[in-house]
């Protein structure tokens, strides 16, 4: 299961996830500049500080393959970080379909913590 193959296919799906999701901010960022709307704070941190998230499948990846590459290490630390890697993905994929499909559904979560419907 957590063979450097997975591994590396579970990376790449990470990376995908969050280019996606910047693309699918900057699609928003680019109409609320046209149209002179308000920005949501989630799309504002993707755009912003998006790029600083491929960082995670970069740490995520190197924990596994070095994880893997020791022999003391039991399997079953092996399959967990292989776990913790698609849970990541799983959760990076939930924001960014949170940050990108929210703003076109008119919620606009603002600083003070209120949502304006």
């Amino acid at each position: 299961m957590a063979n450097i193959r997975n591994t590396v296919l579970v990376a790449l799906m990470q990376v995908g996830v969050i280019v996606g999701g910047v693309l699918g901010a900057g699609v928003f960022y680019k109409t609320a500049a046209v149209t002179n709307a308000k920005l949501p704070l989630p799309i504002l941190a993707l755009v912003t500080y998006g790029g600083f998230g491929l960082c995670l499948p970069l740490i995520w990846v190197t924990l596994a393959l070095l994880t893997r590459r020791r022999p003391e290490v039991g399997d079953e630390v092996k399959r967990l970080i292989h776990w913790l890697g698609i849970a990541l993905l799983i959760g990076l994929g939930a924001f960014m379909i949170y940050a990108d499909v929210t703003p076109w559904l008119g919620i606009m979560w603002r600083m003070d913590g209120e949502s304006s419907e």
